[in-house]
């Protein structure tokens, strides 16, 4: 019976289509391309008259996919999982460029395949300007014979342009006229991250999502975690981390003797930001982290701040003293004040350059891409990079993703796909009600609170029906206009597009679908994340990273 199990998830998700259509077929139009083994199978499985079961190509595929995946070798009654999966696991082998391969991955593979034929295509000037932005950011970034012969200029010029990197400067940088405020005025008006001490953006107020507030947290650190640079320079990661920044100032062209000492008291500074930081397990508590103020409460909280003008010039508003902020981790904010009235002015430009420098390597030339595979081998385990190509289809999935959902969406979603799926959820969904009335293990009470949650939830399949409406993707990117050559500058350019940080704290918005055209490369990316790993280089696998296996047996229908 629990052997049936596997191949029963193969069909189950065509069952409630099947009940309802009253079809019975006992015959299969194979694609004639269909392996031996799908065919095999299908004798197998299928008896004489079957009535009720899905004969159509997909459901046979998918259980083709399920009996390829599943370890037949081991009673499923006794470790169902390594049943279900271990199949697949075998078969496995992790790329040089990879650090993982899990079934979310593979379907993520044969997205990245369409979307680079796509993007891939000649260039035509009758195409709308967000399509042609979408190719012109990816021909810039493959063009890597452009980006050696640019070699650190256009990144030398942004370094100069804010004041200069005291590591490679030498006795010529100019302390006297050196403020961490005005470099982060700086960064923000060129259209680099600013975001390095202090993070401030807009959003929705959690507790009233009609209307915006600013969210002022602790920065990003420049490891993934605080928790590495917590161990100090003797551990391996984190002195890979340190020869990084050295490295990185040595090919702006610092003396070596002079960066090791300098990038060493950056590095002591950086370690000092994730002490004062808090760690994410004590991030968990919502409540614990709103903590709404004013501008002018700020002051009480760190005095020597200046608050409006940190905020008019970042946010690009003008912001009261009466301007309602909420101040994720209080502490956080006053030990910073007191770290940075305590440390030299030298030790902070040499960390703000650094997080700087940081930001362009992905658009630098080969060299950059040597010292950071070196410290990313170290960190991950992934031994070579990725291809040019997949980088350079990253690149587009974060800055200019709705436009390549759009595309996506127009190419390859089949018509009624959506709304097939929109009458599964809601036959799911009024079921859920009808269970709902009868259980027995809930008071009346609770379950009309859950009745109410459940009427009032939304539902979003595939993606927003604006991302069809040719021109309010064309809106979103109203005025961008990108070239084919400069990958640097296209990358400028981008992160200098309005965003989050320039929306009107009085603008009030609905809860509609219209007002969250959220991009399906985004929506799709949340499904790749780490922590459904199957296979990976360093852990072993989960029994959540088996259960992702499980549910991938039920995307392939």
């Amino acid at each position: 019976m629990c052997t049936a199990m596997a191949i029963a998830l193969a069909i189950i998700g065509y069952h409630y289509q099947t009940m309802k259509s009253g079809s019975n077929s006992d015959s299969l139009s194979l694609p004639s391309n269909a392996d031996k083994l799908v065919y095999s199978m299908y004798n197998v499985i299928t008896p004489p008259h079957a009535v009720g079961i899905c004969l159509k190509p997909g459901c046979v595929k998918a259980a083709a996919t399920i009996l390829n995946n599943i370890n037949e070798e081991v009673e499923p009654c006794d470790n169902f999982y390594e049943f279900a999966c271990g199949g697949w696991l075998n078969k496995q082998i992790i790329p040089d460029d990879k650090t993982a391969v899990n079934v979310f991955s593979l379907l993520q593979d044969d997205l990245d395949l369409k979307l680079r034929a796509m993007v891939e295509g000649s260039i035509k000037e009758s195409e709308s300007q967000y399509i042609l932005n979408l190719k012109k950011m990816y021909d810039s970034c493959m063009n890597t014979t452009q980006i050696e012969m640019s070699g650190n200029g256009p990144l030398e010029k942004i370094v100069k342009d804010i004041g200069g990197w005291p590591a490679v400067d030498g006795d010529k940088w100019d302390e006297e006229n050196f403020s961490w405020m005005d470099t982060l005025f700086s960064l923000r008006k060129i259209g680099f991250g600013h975001n390095i001490l202090l993070s401030v953006s807009i959003g929705p107020d959690i507790r009233n999502n009609t209307r915006h507030i600013i969210d002022l947290d602790q920065s990003s650190l420049g490891m993934p975690d605080r928790n590495y640079l917590l161990k100090g320079m003797e551990d391996p990661l984190v002195s890979a981390y340190y020869h990084l920044m050295v490295d990185s100032a040595v090919l702006l062209g610092a003396n070596k003797s002079r960066a090791e000492v300098e990038m060493k008291e950056a590095l002591n500074f950086e370690i000092s930001l994730a002490n004062i930081s808090v760690p994410r397990e004590e991030r968990r508590n919502i409540s614990r982290l709103y903590n709404k103020m004013t501008v002018n409460d700020l002051y009480t909280l760190a005095p020597n701040v200046e608050w409006e003008k940190y905020f008019n010039k970042l946010l690009m508003n003008q912001i009261p003293k009466t301007e309602e902020v909420i101040v994720i981790v209080p502490d956080y904010v006053k030990n910073l004040e007191k770290l940075l009235q305590s440390t030299e002015k030298r030790v902070i430009a040499n960390y703000l350059m650094w997080r700087v420098v940081g930001q362009a390597f992905p658009t630098l030339h080969r060299a950059w891409g040597e010292i950071t595979q070196h410290y990313s081998t170290i960190l991950t385990g992934k031994v070579s990079q990725e291809a040019r190509w997949e980088h350079c289809l990253g690149t587009l999935s974060g800055s200019l993703s709705t436009a390549l959902a759009s595309l996506y969406v127009k190419n390859h979603f089949k018509d009624g796909s959506k709304d097939s799926a929109l009458e599964m959820v809601n036959y799911i969904h009024r079921e859920f009600l009808n269970i709902l009335s009868e259980v027995d293990w809930m008071d009346q009470q609770t379950k009309e609170r859950a009745k109410e949650k459940a009427e009032n939830m939304a539902t979003y399949i595939g993606y927003p029906n604006e991302l069809l409406e040719e021109w309010k993707v064309s809106d979103i990117y109203n005025g961008l206009v990108l070239n084919s050559t400069s990958y640097f500058e296209n990358v400028r350019v981008l992160r200098d597009t309005p965003g989050n940080d320039s929306i009107s704290l009085s603008t009030h918005f609905p809860l509609t679908e219209e007002g969250s055209l959220i991009s399906l490369i985004s929506s799709l990316a949340c499904l790749y994340s780490g922590s459904r790993d199957m296979t990976s280089h360093n852990e072993s696998m989960s029994s959540s990273s088996r259960e992702g296996c499980m549910i991938s047996n039920l995307v392939n229908l």
